[in-house]
Parts: C-alpha cells; structure tokens; sequence
C-alpha cells in the first residue's frame, strides 16, 4: 500500500512540475532527467529487491544506503544549478539597476542641456 502511496505521489510531483513549467523556464536537460528521476523513483519503489541487487554490483551493502549516496549526489548537483542560476540573476540585476540609473540621470539633467554644446573657434585661448 505504501509502494503505492509513493508512486502515486511522485506522479503528483510530476503533474505539478509540468504544469508550473510554462511560468518558468526550463531546459529540455532538465526536463529529461526530472523524469529519469521520477521513473527511477517509481521503479525503485515497486521492486526494491532490484535496488538491493543493484547495490551488490557496485559494492554497497545495501539499496538504502545506493539510495542515499544517490540522493546525495543529485542534492550536490541541485544546489550547485540553484547557485549559478542565482550568479546569473543577481548579473542581470546588476545590468537592469545600472541601466536604470543611467536613464534616471539622463532624464535629471534633460533641462541642463538645451542644445548642442558649443565648441570653441578654433585659434581661441581661453583667457
């Protein structure tokens, strides 16, 4: 019953990413390994002897624990993207604050600039 419970419930988990998916952008790669993820988590749920088989293979003691280093990895690799995504939204704010800037200025001392600046004759010393 709780296979069931789980599996049910990481097909929630997927509805729910796919249907927040059009307010945020989401490359195709991630798409793909999301739903690696959840086929690998519905498989592992349903026939658990398979993980502890798997396990053996690669010299673990048990499924449990193949599970946890997996998991582990993948918390690893989540938290670098979430690092990098933010880098790369905090630049971008920087982009849009200094622009802003810029166009505050320009529109501040609009009225000190009333036509073109006049250039100096050419052979005329200031005194």
């Amino acid at each position: 019953m709780i296979q069931f419970c789980l599996a049910v419930g990481a097909l929630l988990l997927t509805a729910y990413f796919f249907t927040r998916r059009r307010s945020a952008e989401t490359s195709a790669l991630v798409t793909l390994a999301f739903c690696a993820f959840v086929l690998l988590s519905i498989y592992a749920m349903l026939a658990p002897r398979h993980v502890t088989a798997l396990a053996h293979l690669l010299d673990v003691g048990r499924g449990t624990d193949l599970l946890i280093y997996g998991l582990v990895c993948a918390f690893a690799l989540s938290t670098i993207a979430v690092y990098f995504r933010f880098q790369d939204l905090q630049h971008e704010l920087v982009l849009v604050a200094r622009a802003s800037a810029i166009d505050r200025a320009h529109r501040e001392n609009a009225h000190l600039s009333v036509g073109p600046v006049p250039q100096d004759a050419p052979g005329d010393e200031p005194a």
